[in-house]
């Protein structure tokens, strides 16, 4: 009788731990200072490609306040929300990051109406040097508020056709017929 009374509580306790976890994994504090208050300094671009599509690149030269940064997240929020006011999110993924020139480079790459009402998301464990358990910080970044003074490109991009893929290598890799 014990063994099964142990097994029943031991079940009970895994199910209490994993949804306290889940719960608790989920906060996250959206920070309402500016990039000069957290002393962030990024270039955010956006490259219109003339053909229905964005390139989005934010280069971070200074992580600021929030150092280190966890993650560069694409977020795309939703108009839906939570029953205690907050807000769900319609897709939000981590865009994988580069060093150049000592700087945190990410790139994304997606329809230009889509773009519109992107987010990118820089997100972190730490503020100020202290690490709050459980807790992430998040300074937003709207990326129509980048769009206005979009450089387009100047010759419209066109798809390779297969009958001229060949064509359009380089030579040293044109494939040769024998």
């Amino acid at each position: 009788m014990n063994l099964v009374t142990g097994t029943r509580t031991s079940w009970l306790v895994l199910v209490a731990v994993a949804l306290t976890t889940v719960q608790a994994f989920g906060m996250g504090e959206i920070l309402g200072e500016t990039k000069e208050q957290l002393k962030l300094e990024y270039d955010l671009t956006v490259y219109d490609h003339g053909t229905g599509r964005v390139t989005i690149t934010i280069k971070i030269a200074d992580e600021g306040r929030m150092k280190p940064l966890r993650s560069v997240d694409l977020h795309f929020p939703s108009d839906d929300t939570f029953s205690d006011g907050g807000h769900m999110s319609d897709l939000s993924l981590s865009i994988a990051t580069t060093k150049e020139d000592g700087k945190l480079v990410a790139r994304a790459h997606l329809r230009k109406d889509w773009a519109r009402r992107a987010e990118i998301w820089l997100s972190g464990s730490y503020l100020d040097g202290k690490q709050l358990p459980l807790t992430s910080f998040h300074h937003i970044i709207p990326v129509a508020k980048y769009m206005a003074n979009t450089p387009t490109a100047t010759n419209s991009a066109k798809p390779i056709s297969k009958s001229s893929k060949a064509s359009a290598l380089p030579a040293a890799q044109t494939p040769k017929t024998e």
